[in-house]
């Protein structure tokens, strides 16, 4: 099509070119005649010339702007075949390059393949369905059994299995609430069958056997050598848990030991929960001292977190336990200083911390009273002993 278009362009050149030669002549004609003629019929024809001369430049102007017209026609003509002869050329290729991508993918050998899953004993399976579904009745004698079980058979437990025990061993103190409100263990599955209310699972809670809080510890210690021996290490739960059963025992060398065991390990991720426990047991034990070494202990990490950009920071349940200590032993400095961090990290105290803050300065109240009356200097001796073993 460009090219018949280019032809006729062409055509209608030369026949503008004749036209023009033609009207030339016409003009030389007239102006040989003009001069060849007689004086008395020049003044006659002379207008006759005139007119023919005009005539003949229109037909010359208009030969001019047709000419100009084709060119124009001829060029746009010129360039939209090239735009079209140019945009076939760059959309051919990547239809070539898109096939041969294809063909190269099927024909690459060194394609990924997904990698498969590994297969799992079925037993394995069994062992660790079954635990926790005994972490979701609270249920610790069934899943001892189904752990020695395990061991006899020479099943292999999974590491996650050992954390589950660990902490079914603590009990549901370290569990959270479900949808209904019931407490919930650690490792109870996110499934809705569990959370199904059948008679099959109440006359399974009926038949749950009580574990006394010695046989707990023991369990527990139990499982946690046998994870030592055979090198799986533990995380933060599990050590929670181990916490937890020792603080409720009062045991603090062992609990303190296995809170460094935490700090030092790679794997265990430092949480607020790990130190809550140790914590909580020294003020219900009037234990100042160590409710202060615990507390230093926490400041350390929050000092060390700060740096990396992080903050381990008590929350009011922390605040409240150390209130209450310093309430009961009569201590004005720690009762300051817990006052001041809580201030920075609580705006808004609830009840119970404002009942605690209230009996405090209604004790230095009762206390000023005694010392009106005379009756409170053995007391008074006391508050002061301790406060001179506090600066020391």
């Amino acid at each position: 099509e460009a090219s018949s278009t280019s032809d006729d362009a062409s055509a209608k050149m030369d026949i503008d070119a004749k036209e023009v030669d033609t009207t030339d002549k016409t003009n030389a004609d007239a102006t040989t005649d003009t001069s060849t003629a007689d004086p008395s019929t020049t003044n006659g024809n002379k207008d006759k010339v005139v007119e023919k001369i005009g005539e003949n430049d229109k037909s010359t102007d208009e030969n001019e702007a047709k000419k100009r017209k084709i060119d124009v026609s001829s060029t746009s003509n010129n360039s939209t075949t090239s735009l079209n002869n140019n945009n076939n050329n760059n959309t051919s290729p990547p239809n070539n390059n898109e096939n041969n991508t294809n063909n190269n993918k099927n024909n690459n050998p060194t394609k990924k393949k997904r990698a498969k899953k590994k297969h799992i004993d079925p037993k394995v399976i069994e062992t660790r369905r079954a635990i926790q579904q005994c972490c979701a009745t609270n249920n610790l004698s069934l899943a001892l059994e189904h752990y020695n079980k395990a061991l006899l058979g020479d099943i292999q437990i999974e590491a996650q299995t050992f954390y589950n025990l660990l902490n079914l061993c603590d009990g549901l103190a370290g569990g959270s609430r479900n949808r209904k409100g019931k407490n919930v263990h650690v490792g109870t599955p996110k499934s809705s069958k569990v959370e199904k209310e059948d008679p099959k699972d109440e006359k399974e809670e009926e038949k749950i056997v009580e574990v006394s809080r010695a046989e707990r510890s023991a369990q527990a210690f139990k499982i946690k050598s046998y994870m030592d021996t055979h090198s799986i290490p533990l995380n933060e739960t599990a050590y929670t848990a181990l916490i937890r059963i020792l603080s409720k025992s009062f045991d603090y060398t062992k609990a303190s030991e296995i809170l460094t065991q935490a700090e030092s390990t790679q794997q265990c991720n430092v949480k607020l929960r790990l130190y809550s426990p140790l914590l909580h047991a020294y003020t219900i034990q009037n234990d100042i001292k160590g409710a202060l070494g615990v507390w230093s202990r926490l400041h350390l990490i929050k000092l060390h977190e700060k740096e990396e950009g992080e903050r381990l920071k008590l929350t009011e349940r922390e605040y409240n336990w150390l209130l209450e200590c310093a309430v009961r032993c009569r201590n004005v400095k720690v009762m300051t200083r817990v006052l001041s961090d809580l201030a920075e990290d609580v705006l808004v105290p609830g009840v119970d911390t404002t009942k605690v803050i209230l009996s405090w300065f209604e004790q230095e109240n009762e206390l000023m009273m005694k010392k009106e009356d005379g009756d409170g200097k053995v007391e008074e001796m006391k508050i002061e002993n301790e406060n001179e073993e506090m600066k020391e």
